[in-house]
C-alpha cells in the first residue's frame, strides 16, 4: 500500500507540473510524455526493448518545451528538468542563498538555469552571474533560456569545473540532472573539458565573487580544490551538494580553507559554508 501511495503521490505531482508548460500543444506532448513515463520501471525494466521505447518517445516528447514558472522561462529537456524548475523542488534554496543587488554570483551545475536566471534578475545589471555546465545537451537549454529571459548580466561556460586542466569523461545519467563525472551508470560517457575555475575565473577578470552553488553529482570536493585561490580571497558563502559519502572528507577539506558548514536537511547532504572565526 505504501509504494502505490507514493507512486500516485509521485504521478499527482508530475501531474500538477504541466500547468508550467508554455501552449496547448506542449502541455499535450508533456501529459503524453509523462504517461510514458509513468511505467513503473519494474515492468519497464523486464524488456530492454520497451525500456528504451518508453525512454525515446518520452524525452522526445519533452524536448524543447518551455515552461514558465513566476515569469522565468526555462527550455526543457526531460521530465527531471521540468521537476527541478519547479518551485517545490530544493525550495528551502532561497531561504539561505540571500542575494543583493550588485552582488557576483557562481553556479556549478546551472543545468537549464533554475538558478542562474533567478540569480540574474535579483543581482541587477551591476550584478553578475557566471553559469558552469558541463554537458553540451544542457548547455544548449541554458543558452537557449538566457535568450528567452534576455537576460545581459550572465557568463554560460560550457565547462566541467575540476581540481586540474585536463580532457575527463562525463558519464551519461539516468536524467539530465545526473550526468556525473565519476558514477558510470553504464549509458555512455562523452569527453568534456575540465577546468581549475581559479585560473577561469582569473582569465575572465572576475574581481569579487560573493556567493557559489555547487551541485556537482559527487565532485564537490574537487570543484572546492579547483576554487581553493578564489576562496581564499573573496571568502564567498558556498551552498554545496555533498554526496554524504563525501561529507566528511568534504567538511575536513573545508574546515582548512576556513569555513564552516551547516546541514540543513535530514540527509546531511547539503551545506551552507561560512567563513568561520579566526
Amino acid at each position: 500500500m505504501v509504494s502505490i501511495y507514493g507512486f500516485l503521490s509521485s504521478l499527482k505531482d508530475r501531474f500538477s507540473w504541466i500547468k508550467y508548460i508554455e501552449g496547448l500543444s506542449g502541455k499535450i506532448d508533456v501529459f503524453v510524455s509523462d504517461v510514458f513515463y509513468s511505467i513503473p520501471k519494474t515492468i519497464r525494466n523486464k524488456s530492454s526493448v520497451l525500456n528504451s521505447i518508453v525512454t525515446n518517445v518520452a524525452d522526445r516528447l519533452m524536448r524543447n518545451k518551455i515552461a514558465n514558472v513566476d515569469s522565468t522561462r526555462y527550455v526543457l529537456i526531460d521530465l527531471e528538468s521540468l521537476r527541478i524548475i519547479s518551485p517545490e523542488y530544493e525550495c528551502w534554496m532561497w531561504k539561505y542563498l540571500k542575494l543583493k543587488t550588485g552582488e557576483v554570483f557562481l553556479d556549478i551545475g546551472a543545468h537549464v538555469g533554475k538558478y542562474s536566471f533567478m540569480a540574474s534578475k535579483i543581482v541587477g545589471r551591476k550584478g553578475l552571474v557566471i553559469a558552469v555546465e558541463p554537458h553540451p545537451l544542457n548547455f544548449y537549454c541554458l543558452i537557449k533560456g538566457i535568450q528567452l529571459n534576455n537576460l545581459k548580466n550572465i557568463i554560460p561556460l560550457n565547462i566541467a569545473a575540476w581540481d586540474r586542466n585536463q580532457k575527463i569523461k562525463l558519464f551519461i545519467g539516468e536524467a539530465s540532472g545526473r550526468h556525473s563525472l565519476i558514477k558510470n551508470c553504464n549509458m555512455g560517457y562523452i569527453d568534456v573539458e575540465g577546468r581549475r575555475l581559479d585560473d577561469v575565473l582569473k582569465n575572465l577578470n572576475i574581481n569579487r565573487i560573493d556567493w557559489i552553488k555547487i551541485d556537482a553529482e559527487g565532485v564537490e570536493i574537487k570543484v572546492i580544490k579547483g576554487l581553493k585561490e578564489t576562496i581564499r580571497k573573496w571568502r564567498p558563502r558556498i551552498i554545496v551538494e555533498s554526496w554524504r559519502e563525501n561529507s566528511p572528507k568534504f567538511l575536513k577539506y573545508m574546515k582548512t580553507l576556513g569555513y564552516v558548514c551547516k546541514s540543513f536537511d535530514e540527509n546531511q547532504t547539503y551545506y551552507y559554508c561560512t567563513e568561520g572565526k579566526k
